[in-house]
């Protein structure tokens, strides 16, 4: 079933599809409903309990007769308990998730509550007022420091750059905010740093009243023995897809158990809320275990020692003075594939990986923690400071009545240009490695940058959006479809109409202002860069973000492109012809050099468009070439150069502009004359087939070498003796920097941009014909083919100052 679901994640018409089958109404209620400030929706774990900070601030906001509070719940079983509880309250109802009323909340509340994240159509409406309360202190590394980070903060990053307030408890989690998810010089929003609104519950519970409220929930509790609480959190890499041990906490408990009788102690288990499903059906854990739908702030009023590993909940627990074990058995693992924030040696209480020393500790609680009353003491001055049980009193006071002189109230920075750039899907092509070498050569001192990829589909795709320089602020993409029916119909018919003429004013322009918002919430930006430029889309979409100046990128001689047959088939046609008549809503429309734009103004140009032309080379990871010519490089699969031999190689995909099969046409008559030779083509794409059939037909595969994809193709073309490039058109051709560092000579034909990618007595100088690639491979062999100096360091340093002045 899993490969079935990822083979349809791939297809493109399944995608599309999936819009209109799952439709989500909420687009629809985003424009019909206005707002109502007198209604607050609260959301805690996507709906699993009346818990956490969003139950801490109702608390104090159920005081206040003048709201209505909707709680939003996951599953009615769960949660009758708190309908039987709110059953005669007036101003207190419920809404299921994911349900249309959920969605026209989502639309029309005056204010909007959540620990977490809200689903991905979610897009604060002016009127709103999104508060995310976050849910807990970090222990464990997060944001963009995460494993997979650029790929993992997709929805949440999202959902920061939505909200009115992020609220914070210290400075640690301050940082966390703005560091970790890198909103210092972007967030929209504003942080309240004040205390965690979850401690004031621990501080005001009665502990015989929570220790009634958990024997009523079936959990077994002596109110004369001192309870401890084993509360780990999640394991795995992958909050959607945890682990769950159930026989790991067998095993602790049975560990336990005589120890716990012999001390007069009694244990209880709360697993992570993520887990909770897959433990509650062990039978040997019942009566122990805590459901997530109870208050785990309640839970700790009524605990004298907590045991945990990095879980984020012994942070609150400092509030109550007491102790804190930590049993941390797959810390190593943890440091390996998570990472923290804090060194074990840190931590507020001891720490063991070993259940033996865990006993003997409980055993002799006093002497186990002296040894660490200082740090003890100090982690509560660094992360408590502000909890003194009124932190819900001054957020609401704050944020409801404006009244800010009690809490610390902290904006993004101004000082740097941000720059909002788009790439789309991180492709195995030129545009790819572009887009990530001027994210290598961009000053991060002047500038702060976010880029807008598409979602991986596959592993060398994650790989790319990986590589991402990490002072990039990474958005990926969140799929909604945020059109209502009506929209998506009208689109469809422009867009079958190339949306040439009338039909473009058929386009649901408030759509496009809608998705650009839900991508970005208010940010502000001072350039728009749409770097990919063969997306309609996002043609459609980027020109709605808030920016003065919106710029797409031109990548090569777009008419030849548009033209371009594979197959018998022209699959860039509609395409580009739906790009080419959004260019009226661009600033500039930039070509990757000077010759490049000289031919797309001559072909494109109109009275509308024809000032806005503009150009910017691109820059060159040079970086990346050297480290690959220092590496051991291992190919399998086909015969490295001899030296013996003249070898020759050219890198580009299979596709009709690269001018394959008249290459080995040619090569296959200059064989003739030197049979000596050998052709490596580094590559791949539609027309493989096509060229692995034509060598064949030609008797001469022991003669060229097709390698496909290479993660390091340097190494190879060291190997080799002279790099050709016989392209019908190009854009910018990367491929002869890279050859120029590399050290070969080059021969190339003269395609309409080529101009500005020739050096002085650099490159021979071919068409792109038969008879005159046989002419280039000769003059090789004759000594005719030059090879110049090149520096790649000045070269970038002047592309750069070619972008900023393009965008700006």
């Amino acid at each position: 079933m899993s490969a079935i679901v990822e083979k349809l994640k791939k297809n493109k018409l399944a995608r599309v599809a999936k819009n209109y089958i799952f439709y989500v109404p909420y687009s629809k209620y985003y424009e019909k409903l206005k707002v109502d400030t007198r209604v607050i929706l609260y959301e805690s774990f996507y709906g699993a309990g009346m818990t956490c900070g969003p139950k801490a601030l109702f608390n104090e906001l159920i005081k206040d007769n003048n709201y209505r509070h909707v709680w939003v719940y996951n599953n009615e079983a769960d949660w009758k308990d708190y309908f039987e509880q709110y059953k005669d309250v007036g101003n207190v109802s419920f809404v299921k998730i994911k349900s249309r009323e959920y969605y026209k909340y989502l639309a029309s509340a005056g204010y909007l509550i959540n620990n977490s994240t809200f689903p991905p159509c979610y897009t604060r409406k002016e009127g709103q007022v999104y508060i995310n309360t976050w849910h807990g202190i970090p222990l464990k590394l997060m944001g963009y420091e995460m494993p997979k980070g650029n790929i993992q903060v997709a929805n949440t990053e999202r959902n920061f750059l939505q909200a009115s307030y992020l609220l914070s408890p210290n400075a640690h989690h301050t940082d966390m905010y703005m560091k970790s998810y890198k909103l210092e010089d972007i967030l929209p929003g504003k942080v309240i740093e004040t205390g965690q609104a979850r401690t004031d519950t621990i501080i005001g519970s009665d502990r015989s009243v929570v220790e009634d409220k958990l024997i009523a929930s079936g959990v077994k509790i002596d109110k004369n023995k001192k309870t401890v609480l084993y509360a780990p959190t999640w394991k795995g890499t992958d909050f959607n897809n945890t682990r769950g041990d159930v026989e790991k906490f067998e095993e602790f408990y049975e560990s336990l158990k005589g120890l716990m009788e012999d001390n007069d102690m009694q244990l209880l288990i709360k697993p992570h809320q993520a887990i909770y499903k897959k433990v509650k059906a062990s039978e040997k854990l019942k009566g122990l275990l805590v459901s997530p739908l109870f208050d785990t702030n309640e839970v700790l009023a009524a605990v004298d020692v907590l045991i945990s590993d990095y879980s984020s909940i012994f942070f609150d627990f400092l509030v109550t003075n007491r102790p804190i074990l930590f049993y941390i058995p797959d810390l190593s693992e943890y440091r390996q594939t998570r990472g923290m924030y804090m060194d074990i040696d840190e931590l507020p209480g001891p720490a063991t990986d070993n259940i033996g020393e865990l006993s003997k500790w409980l055993c002799d609680i006093d002497s186990a923690i002296k040894a660490k009353e200082e740090d003890y003491r100090k982690s509560r001055e660094r992360f408590c400071a502000n909890d003194d049980g009124n932190v819900a009193k001054r957020i609401i006071d704050a944020i409801f009545y404006g009244n800010t002189g009690r809490v610390k109230v902290i904006t993004a920075g101004n000082e740097k240009k941000k720059i909002f750039i788009a790439l789309g899907r991180a492709l195995q092509n030129g545009i790819t490695h572009s887009f990530l070498s001027l994210l290598n050569n961009i000053d991060y001192d002047k500038y702060d940058v976010t880029a807008y990829l598409y979602e991986a589909l596959t592993p060398d795709q994650e790989q790319r959006m990986e590589e991402i320089n990490k002072n990039v602020r990474v958005l990926v993409r969140t799929s909604y479809n945020f059109a209502s029916i009506g929209e998506n119909i009208k689109m469809a018919i422009a867009m079958a109409f190339n949306i040439n003429g009338a039909f473009k004013k058929l386009l649901p322009e408030k759509m496009f202002a809608r998705q650009a918002k839900r991508i970005a919430g208010n940010a502000k930006f001072d350039a728009v860069v749409e770097f990919c430029g063969y997306s309609p889309i996002m043609a459609f979409v980027f020109p709605h973000l808030n920016a003065p100046k919106k710029s797409i990128w031109m990548h090569n001689d777009l008419i030849a492109d548009q033209m371009r047959k594979v197959n018998h088939k022209r699959p860039l046609k509609r395409k580009m012809a739906m790009i080419f008549n959004t260019y009226t809503d661009w600033d500039r429309l930039v070509s990757c050099s000077h010759s490049v734009m000289e031919v797309n103004k001559k072909n494109l140009a109109t009275s509308a468009t024809e000032s806005k032309f503009s150009f910017a080379k691109n820059t060159i990871n040079y970086q990346r070439v050297y480290d690959c010519l220092e590496e051991e490089a291992v190919y399998e699969g086909f015969a490295l150069p001899k030296k013996e031999e003249t070898n020759f190689v050219t890198m580009g995909r299979f596709s009709p502009e690269k001018n394959h099969k008249t290459l080995v046409s040619a090569f296959s008559e200059y064989l003739k004359e030197y049979p000596d030779s050998r052709l490596y083509i580094i590559g791949q794409g539609p027309l493989q087939g096509e060229v692995e059939t034509q060598i064949r037909e030609l008797g001469i595969e022991d003669k060229i070498v097709l390698t496909g994809n290479l993660m390091n193709p340097f190494k190879l073309m060291s190997m080799c003796d002279c790099f050709i490039l016989p392209s019908i058109y190009e854009g910018q051709p990367m491929v002869l920097l890279e050859a120029r560092i590399v050290g070969l000579p080059i021969i190339v034909s003269d395609f309409s941009s080529v101009t500005d990618s020739l050096m002085e007595n650099g490159q021979y100088l071919i068409k792109a014909d038969k008879d005159s690639i046989i002419d280039g491979l000769r003059a090789y062999r004759e000594g005719r083919v030059p090879k110049c100096d090149f520096d790649p360091k000045q070269y970038n340093k002047e592309a750069v100052k070619e972008f900023e002045n393009a965008i700006f």
